[in-house]
Order: structure tokens, then sequence, then C-alpha cells
């Protein structure tokens, strides 16, 4: 089981046999998405937090790059602020266990430009303020891809030069480590009308993130495993 086809084409690009694929998408967030009905928009942009104390403690060579890669699109995105007088977002990782420890870390590159909201995990806080989001800025994380199969505009960073993290092409990624050239940017992605932003990326977004609604994916899965255990217990007969 997995999020889409884009897994699928992973595994055999790195040679893995997969005998039976099914690509329904995201449980959890089919889930939030027929419990709760569309929120508006409160805030222009969110961007989500990937606090992890290891990372940030930089003893790992490959931790050193994406902590390099991640303050560099904070630092883009409060400079952008600042400039545009948006309202912005920072979604956090935790919603009281060492809330305390990554919102100071975010305050020093942030300087009170931004609201921190806390995540509740069974209020499904997270999902809740992307869909209040206009444009969600991320350096990868499942909670974006989510994001975008609902039709939401997002924009990965990525300033590693590499593939490591990011394999996804220019729809969604943003890879030059250049301030004027990220604002251009979040400029056209904030400026383009919804209906043309999701015409022009629906394909892309179904072929990472399957979405269907009327056939979520953890009905997919029950129906899947019950078949499979109906035909064993025949044959065991």
């Amino acid at each position: 089981f997995s999020f889409g086809n884009n897994d699928m084409d992973r595994y055999k690009r790195f040679g893995h046999t997969i005998e039976c694929f099914y690509p329904v998408g995201s449980v959890k967030a089919s889930i939030y998405k027929m419990k709760n009905k569309n929120l508006n928009i409160e805030y222009d942009i969110s961007v989500i937090s990937q606090y992890d104390e290891e990372i940030f403690q930089k003893t790992k060579f490959e931790d050193r790059i994406k902590w390099k890669s991640m303050e560099k699109m904070h630092k883009f995105l409060n400079r952008y602020i600042e400039e545009n007088n948006v309202k912005a977002a920072l979604l956090l990782r935790r919603n009281n266990h060492n809330a305390e420890y990554e919102i100071k870390y975010f305050d020093k590159l942030y300087k009170n430009n931004i609201l921190y909201i806390k995540n509740d995990m069974k209020k499904m806080d997270a999902y809740r303020s992307v869909e209040k989001s206009d444009v969600i800025v991320d350096f990868y994380s499942t909670l974006s891809i989510e994001a975008f199969s609902w039709g939401k505009k997002i924009l990965l960073c990525d300033f590693t030069n590499s593939d490591d993290y990011n394999d996804h092409n220019s729809t969604i990624m943003f890879r030059e480590p250049n301030y004027e050239a990220f604002k251009v940017r979040l400029n056209e992605l904030r400026n383009e009308p919804y209906d043309e932003y999701q015409r022009r990326t629906k394909k892309y977004s179904a072929y990472i993130m399957n979405n269907d609604l009327k056939n979520p994916p953890f009905k997919i899965i029950r129906k899947i495993i019950d078949n499979h255990l109906q035909k064993n217990s025949k044959r065991s007969f």
C-alpha cells in the first residue's frame, strides 16, 4: 500500500520487485477530510516545522546538510514576511512536550514575525492548519504532499544540491539558493488563481498522492485484506 504511483516508480528505480502494488493514498488525511468540512483561509503562508533535536545538533554530516537547507528556507521566508507584511503561521511538530525548545529555536529566526501553531495530534491540528493556509512552504514532509493532493498550493524548498531528500519535479520544487528568485517564485504562486493552479497540477498531484474520497484508503485496504483472508480460508479447506 502506498501514497501513489510515484512510490511504485521509486521502488522500480531502486531495483525492488513488488508483486502487488496498491496506490491508495493517505489513510490519516482521508479520515480527516471525511470528518471535516472545508475551512476558510486564515494564513497567507504557513511553513511546516521539521524541528528535530538530533538534526539541529548537527552531529551527522547529513544532518548538517538538511539543517543548512532548512535554515536558509526559514531565513528567506522571514525576510519575505517582513517585506510583504503577510500573515504567516509556523506549524510546530509538538504540542506541549518540548515545544518550548522548538519555539525558542524559531524565535531566533522569525523574531515575532510568525504565529506558532502547536500540534495536537488527536485533534489533527496540522491538517486543520494547512487547510486554512493559502500557500504551504516546506523542506519535505508528508503533510505538505497530503495538502497538495487536496489542491493546496505548496512550495518545497531544497538547497542541498541533491535528490537525496526530494526527487519531485519543478511543479512543486524550488532549488535556487537565491532570495530574489525565491521571492519571484512565491509571488507567482500566491498570485496564481486556485482553479488555474489545480488544473495545472492535477495530474502530478494524483501521481504523487491518490485522493479519492469516494473510495478512501481505509476501505480499499480493508477490502483487499478481507479478500485475501477469504481466499486463504478457502485454500485451507
